[in-house]
């Protein structure tokens, strides 16, 4: 499973957003929610795109505190929830789709899509995104020195 924070401007860790990654061959569109006080889980709206190892980041682009949706298998369209009334927007394309990438949310409020696996392909990829919330559009930026999927970044 894949979570981020929904809530930050709340209080750290509180209100995870999950989709269900549950078998190596599933993509799905559905979404759930995850209450850490109750340890319970709730169905949500579902996605526009049907997805599998996509990667979740808290991006705060109004006052919904709104959560970006990115990669996950065969797709680099980008989605944003709103956990106010559990709806999911389309928002840019990535330059390419991935799978076990990673995305960090940047002091500057965009976030950075880092490495990850091609489409139909095991090779790690070095390739990098940059989305920014006040546009809705992913750009390419620079690629790392290695390539990596399944990787960690700091404060994750």
């Amino acid at each position: 499973m894949t979570f981020a924070t929904a809530a930050s401007a709340r209080r750290a860790r509180g209100g995870f957003y999950v989709r269900e990654e549950s078998c190596e061959s599933c993509v799905l569109a559905s979404a759930e929610l995850y209450n850490p006080s109750t340890r319970t889980f709730s169905a949500t709206g579902n996605m526009n795109f049907a997805r599998a190892k996509d990667a979740a980041t808290a991006v705060k682009v109004s006052a919904n505190n709104e959560v970006l949706i990115d990669g996950g298998a065969f797709s680099a369209q980008g989605e944003l929830y709103n956990p106010s009334n559990g709806s999911f927007t389309i928002t840019g394309s990535m330059t390419t789709a991935r799978v076990l990438n990673i995305a960090t949310l940047l002091g500057n409020g965009k976030v950075l899509v880092t490495g990850g696996r091609g489409p139909g392909t095991f090779n790690a990829t070095a390739s990098t995104d940059l989305y920014d919330p006040s546009t809705g559009l992913f750009t390419a930026t620079g690629n790392m020195t290695s390539a990596r999927a399944g990787h960690a970044a700091p404060g994750r």
